[in-house]
């Protein structure tokens, strides 16, 4: 099990520990990969549709007074001109996400063992060293394209 519970009877304190944090962040990042790919998200724009939404605008969102103008330095010289190459760079952003986050989740979670050989150390730290690199690409990734996108969703920012 992933959740244990105190089953003391004598107080209504339920005190929950989480067992399983890993495997769990890793169900976490699976549902939510599946969940954008598969449009989830709609009538809302999805976050993995952002080079889409560029596509179709071909101009930086509209300036409102509920919206931060962070465009100016995540999409600079974003114009009619330029926003076939911020689509590109959009799409290979999109495509290091998917592929980063994927590389997350099939790199074995690290198990403690009481004897470690040098060898077997150095293989575990550079699974550490991979899975974490794999996610922080991931997110930074999803966090620019959800920044991005979100900023051309009014009605959500309102």
């Amino acid at each position: 099990t992933y959740w244990l519970g105190s089953n003391n009877h004598n107080h209504h304190n339920h005190n929950f520990t989480f067992t399983q944090p890993a495997v769990t962040f890793k169900l976490f990042i699976a549902t939510l990969l599946l969940f954008e790919l598969n449009h989830g998200s709609a009538p809302e724009t999805g976050i993995l549709a952002t080079p889409e939404t560029i596509q179709l605008y071909r101009r930086k969102p509209r300036a409102t007074k509920f919206v931060p103008r962070v465009d100016d330095w995540l999409l600079p010289h974003l114009d009619e001109s330029t926003a076939d190459a911020w689509v590109a760079r959009l799409h290979d952003i999109r495509a290091w996400l998917v592929v980063m986050w994927c590389v997350y989740l099939l790199t074995p979670s690290m198990q403690r063992q009481q004897q470690q050989s040098s060898r077997s150390t150095a293989l575990t730290w550079s699974l550490l060293v991979v899975r974490a690199m794999s996610y922080t690409v991931g997110a930074l990734a999803y966090g620019y394209l959800g920044i991005i996108g979100l900023s051309y969703n009014i009605s959500h920012s309102v």
